[in-house]
């Protein structure tokens, strides 16, 4: 597999960071101001990963403003987002082997750019990536693959030397779109349907490694 993929493209929540802990802190506090007798469960608010704050504000606060849940989101964030978040076991160790294998590398996530450079300032992660594709990158967001597709526009390759990693139903659906295999992350706390078809499904780092490092 190591000679056939020389272009990585990884979604970050879920995926290069372990966000679940400080998603669902941030949405809780925005319940617990603006809707303290509608709580969701954690079994709920956990998939708040993945869809953009738009969509989930219109669903869940369609009664306030989206520049004040904005607000609030973003500075909750700038307090909380890397003492909350971590990376996997085997991550810094698997992101090493493939840099140094010749792997090109890019972030395509609903994260806003300035909030993933803030996470990979903290981990000590921007030497690994040569683009990141955020939410202010592009109009169309996933499962739009948009966000592949510019990613591969940004190298000039082929699709098929492309593979997608993530972690979301919306990650496989935007790389099957895009015409690129997809490698799904199942190390997570959502459930995801693999009717989606990734082309491979792996359970940690090491599995990864192991896959791309031969």
């Amino acid at each position: 597999m190591q000679n056939k993929y020389k272009y990585l493209i990884f979604d970050l929540d879920g995926t290069l960071l372990d966000t679940d802990l400080y998603v669902v802190s941030n949405y809780a506090h925005l319940f617990l101001k603006y809707k303290p007798h509608e709580m969701k469960r954690l079994a709920d608010m956990i998939y708040y990963s993945g869809p953009t704050l738009d969509e989930v504000f219109e669903r869940e606060f369609p009664n306030v403003s989206k520049e004040k849940l904005f607000e609030d989101f973003v500075e909750y964030s700038l307090k909380y987002s890397n003492s909350l978040s971590t990376m996997y076991n085997g991550e810094r160790e698997c992101l090493d082997e493939l840099l140094r294998l010749g792997y090109k590398m890019s972030v395509c996530t609903s994260k806003r750019v300035d909030a993933v450079l803030n996470n990979f300032k903290h981990f000590d992660m921007n030497k690994y990536f040569d683009y990141i594709i955020g939410f202010d990158s592009v109009t169309k967001h996933k499962p739009d693959p948009e966000c592949i597709l510019n990613c591969i526009e940004k190298y000039g390759c082929e699709t098929d030397g492309v593979l997608y990693i993530g972690d979301s139903y919306s990650d496989i659906i935007a790389s099957h779109r895009a015409h690129v295999d997809c490698m799904l992350v199942n190390w997570g706390l959502k459930k995801i349907d693999l009717e989606c078809k990734p082309t491979y499904i792996v359970e940690s780092y090491d599995e990864i490694r192991k896959m791309l490092c031969k």
